[in-house]
């Protein structure tokens, strides 16, 4: 005979015991809802934090036609003391494409839907992290333009572009770029154009537009304006690391930025013209390392003491070496007029050189190398020394003469 009493005390038990459950599982959810919440409303971005830690900041910005790769600006900035540097990676640097078996085009790895292929090759290019990305389509330049109010810069020569049979015509000085004139000028070839003026072109407008997120920040990241902007880019960064990334640039000194390219010598490799870092590539991550020392360094220098024409002559064997030390003094300001080699390539001891009647302002600028050698050459006073020959270019006030005991950054004891 069925115990109905105890059936039913079972029953009632059972209801209750799945009372309880679903009541601690809407608890349970209830805190990890709230404590996604908290975290999400509290936790600090990798930018932010990046920032509030004075760490350097990596980018790159990525600005295409489709999958045709247009050009890349890797960008460096300290937050600590506000300088920062672009490095222009040409598409057509030679790399091995492990994949594909053979050396090829750097950009051949690029591809807009997934760019990571491609910028882990540039981060292994430089030996640096990029923290993240900043793709550009062409067309979505010119609507980010216009939300800025164009782009600033200045032209040395009037240019004239042919676009779609139309005649754009960009006369020298300071002029302002909207969305349209931009795209041309991003796209624009001329015959007669040498490489370094087309890498600086486009680091050209790059700095316009950081120059722009200074100007516009606190209006570019308001709720109003954003989404708009946040269109006109892809990004791997979130939406509040790219406004903490614009607020930042606030801090960025845009004019004494530093504009690098990769050196190299160029050859023919299965039909197609690349270009080879020089040295394996060991002098272009040497290069990017030593900027990005310079740009942690806090040193201030004032105006009136960086009014000065700096020419720097190689006196060593090492191929390069003047190039890359004009890096670290343009990083600090400094107007460095003409780099070259020295007659003698056995110059044992750094000098700095005086031309201007200035000891100490010759004396502040050998501070930056920890270089004690300083002399004055003040009025054309030549003497018989050998080191004196082939530095009396006019116009300059300032010759740094590198020795063999100058390890890149700093003078030896």
């Amino acid at each position: 005979m069925v115990n109905f009493m105890a059936l039913e005390y079972k029953l009632k038990s059972r209801v209750e015991f799945d009372k309880s459950i679903i009541i601690l599982i809407i608890i349970a959810a209830v805190i990890a809802v709230t404590v996604f919440i908290i975290m999400r409303n509290t936790r600090t971005d990798q930018i932010t934090e990046m920032i509030e830690n004075n760490k350097g900041i990596n980018a790159v910005f990525l600005v295409h036609d489709g999958d045709q790769l247009l050009f890349t600006e890797i960008f460096f900035y300290n937050p600590e003391t506000g300088k920062g540097a672009l490095l222009d990676v040409p598409g057509e640097t030679g790399v091995i494409i492990k994949k594909l078996g053979r050396i090829d085009r750097i950009d051949r790895l690029y591809s807009s839907r997934e760019p990571d292929e491609y910028i882990s090759a540039v981060e292994e290019m430089v030996e640096q992290e990029i923290h993240f990305y900043i793709e550009i389509e062409l067309e979505k330049l010119s609507a980010m333009v216009d939300i800025v109010e164009g782009l600033e810069m200045f032209v040395a020569n009037p240019i004239e572009i042919i676009d779609n049979e139309q005649i754009v015509l960009l006369p020298s000085g300071s002029i302002i770029l909207d969305g349209d004139k931009a795209m041309s000028f991003v796209t624009y070839k001329h015959s007669e154009e040498t490489e370094i003026d087309e890498s600086g072109r486009r680091e050209k407008v790059i700095q316009s537009l950081l120059k722009a997120f200074q100007q516009q920040g606190q209006m570019l990241t308001s709720d109003k304006l954003f989404p708009h902007f946040r269109k006109t880019i892809k990004t791997n960064a979130e939406s509040t690391s790219v406004k903490s990334f614009i607020r930042e640039m606030e801090n960025l000194d845009t004019s004494r930025m530093v504009f690098q390219r990769i050196l190299g010598v160029r050859r023919t490799v299965d039909d197609q013209i690349l270009l080879f870092s020089h040295y394996d590539g060991n002098l272009l991550r040497e290069t990017v390392r030593q900027t990005i020392t310079s740009l942690a360094n806090i040193e201030v220098v004032s105006d009136e003491e960086l009014n000065i024409s700096i020419e720097i002559l190689n006196g060593t064997g090492v191929n390069g070496l003047a190039s890359r030390t004009s890096q670290v003094f343009q990083s600090f300001g400094y107007d460095v007029a003409h780099i070259g080699n020295h007659e003698s390539a056995e110059i044992e001891k750094t000098k700095i050189i005086d031309r201007r009647g200035d000891i100490a302002q010759a004396q502040r600028v050998a501070s930056i190398i920890k270089c004690s050698n300083v002399e004055s050459a003040a009025d054309n006073a030549v003497t018989d020394d050998e080191n004196y020959t082939n530095i009396l270019t006019e116009n300059i006030d300032l010759v740094i003469l590198l020795g063999k005991d100058f390890d890149g950054r700093y003078c030896k004891d």
